[in-house]
């Protein structure tokens, strides 16, 4: 089993230093790979039995991209696909790094303590920090499923989209329209009623002094 570990994490470990190299390439951020193999490592034997029965049992690939789901507190994904065979894949288990702030206190941790880290100017006890985490999903690869007409029969449902497409934004901006149209009606409505109101008074005063 710790064979099986060990090669999990240096596979992942490998796909993340070229994800960094090719990062580097185009200066974008590199990922902080400690950060992200720390909580597998830790949590491995916590993993769900049928990930480990998978990676000891078929052959799988590790790839490393950018996280589609945006709306997580993360910039990657690590996905390890569970192949059918050399060229095929059967399921997927996506790994997604994250961290969890851990609010211990604030660090006032001083060189001399017992511990003290110079190059983290802490201790590593006791002090807020990120924990290391991750999420873990499974999906599964039910086929590729392509469009079985013509080209042209594809230019014309291209057309349809962009039609239908142009129709909802139009029909949006014609209720966005109708709704400022009725607000500047509701706000000529009490200017009319404050003007009428005005000139009373105004008509008052007048009277007051003929």
């Amino acid at each position: 089993m710790n064979t099986v570990k060990t090669a999990f994490i240096q596979t992942i470990i490998e796909k993340l230093l070229t994800y960094n190299d090719e990062s580097r390439s185009y200066n974008l951020e590199c990922v902080d790979i400690p950060c992200v193999t720390a909580p597998i490592d830790d949590n491995f034997y916590q993993l769900p039995q049928e990930l480990i029965d998978d990676i000891t049992t078929k052959p799988y690939e590790v790839m490393i991209g950018p996280q589609i789901n945006m709306t997580r507190n993360t910039e990657i994904e690590i996905r390890v696909n569970i192949m059918y065979d050399e060229y095929e894949t059967s399921h997927v288990y996506v790994i997604i790094p994250s961290v969890v702030s851990d609010y211990q206190g604030y660090c006032a941790c001083q060189e001399n303590e017992i511990g003290y880290n110079t190059l983290k100017r802490c201790t590593g006890v006791a002090c807020d920090w990120d924990r290391p985490s991750f999420q873990l999903e499974k999906t599964k690869y039910y086929g590729e499923f392509e469009w079985g007409k013509l080209q042209k029969d594809f230019w014309a449902y291209e057309q349809d989209v962009y039609n239908n497409q142009k129709i909802e934004v139009t029909q949006e901006k014609i209720i966005k329209k109708k709704q400022n149209i009725e607000r500047i009606k509701e706000r000529i409505r009490k200017m009319n009623l404050e003007l009428d109101e005005q000139e009373k008074e105004l008509q008052e005063y007048e009277d007051e002094i003929s």
